[in-house]
């Protein structure tokens, strides 16, 4: 039987300071890919300029169209048999490309394993335990990163209208399809870039569901109201228990909220997946502050992507 070829796909959008990790990462595989294209979604720094350094084909669009499209143009110029993505921040481990082509051989679409590349601070360390539970046992993928070209084909590729949350979209095209995904624990790639600390974090979760709003577009019965509406009401309980019962009650009440929060997060993925031994519970305290803040920021962001929605339907 014929060996089936690989493809990676690296989109990219001003990312000089990790493209060349990014790209030797796939150089130094166990199994190296039969081909790298690299899109690079109208960068204004030097990502194109370093990627040229190494062998791969560079798709350099003129102006910045978005996730969506950049994944879709990426895969459509690829010749492989199988479709692999890797984010351009991202490192991807030596036997990456192996495991997944191992699990090829079963399925038509895999998922593999994120992780934090080098987590060295607090903050950082606390983002990789969210991975470790989240991919730890039990876990179902719903959606892929590596596809048989036929399956992308068969379901149309991506939306090149949909700039954020193009894997939920992705998602929905493989479940209407009855795309059996397998997942792939031993296929890990390493995420290099932001955010390296709270704040980046909270303008990246904040900017992300803003982002959402052409997704609910599309799948109007995705819109998390209820879960916005409650994040809202204990922001707001926490300011009027702060008005009335002054600053001390008010930080025993965010304090209290905090620890609801933390364990939601034990219910939800340490009994669900049965993970508690799988991280230090300190990190799953400081998980769930971290938590508690990006929903904060996720909120704001998903009531200006709502205005926003709303200005460009008038």
């Amino acid at each position: 039987m014929k060996k089936e070829t690989i493809s990676v796909v690296i989109p990219a959008y001003n990312c000089e300071d990790y493209i060349a990790a990014c790209i030797s990462s796939l150089e130094t595989q166990t199994r190296k890919p039969d081909e790298i294209v690299l899109v690079d979604d109208g960068s204004v720094d030097q990502t194109s300029k370093v990627a040229r350094k190494f062998k791969c084909k560079i798709i350099k669009l003129e102006k910045n169209l978005g996730r969506g499209a950049v994944r879709d143009i990426g895969w459509r110029k690829t010749t492989g048999d199988i479709v692999v993505f890797l984010d351009a921040d991202s490192i991807a481990d030596k036997d990456w490309l192996s495991e997944i082509e191992k699990n090829m051989k079963h399925f038509d679409a895999v998922s593999d394993v994120r992780r934090v590349f080098h987590p060295d601070s607090l903050y950082l360390r606390a983002l990789n335990s969210n991975y470790v539970l989240i991919y730890g046992n039990n876990y179902l993928p719903t959606c892929a990163w590596a596809f048989r070209k036929k399956v992308l084909e068969k379901i149309g590729g991506f939306n090149c209208h949909i700039n954020v949350a193009e894997e939920k979209d992705i998602s929905h095209k493989l479940k209407v399809h009855n795309i059996n995904i397998g997942f792939v624990p031993s296929a890990i790639q390493y995420h290099a870039g932001k955010p390296r600390n709270l704040m980046e974090g909270l303008i990246r979760s904040f900017r992300h569901e803003a982002g959402k709003h052409k997704y609910y577009v599309c799948h109007p019965k995705d819109l998390h109201w209820k879960k916005h509406f409650t994040v809202n009401l204990i922001i707001f309980s926490t300011f009027i228990s702060g008005i009335v019962g002054g600053y001390t009650t008010g930080v025993k009440f965010f304090l209290f909220l905090n620890l609801l929060f933390y364990i939601v997060i034990l219910l939800r993925h340490g009994i669900k997946r049965r993970g508690f031994s799988l991280i230090p519970w300190h990190l799953v305290t400081i998980l769930a502050f971290v938590r508690l803040l990006e929903n904060y920021a996720e909120t704001s962001g998903f009531l200006y992507g709502r205005l926003v929605s709303c200005w460009e339907k008038n």
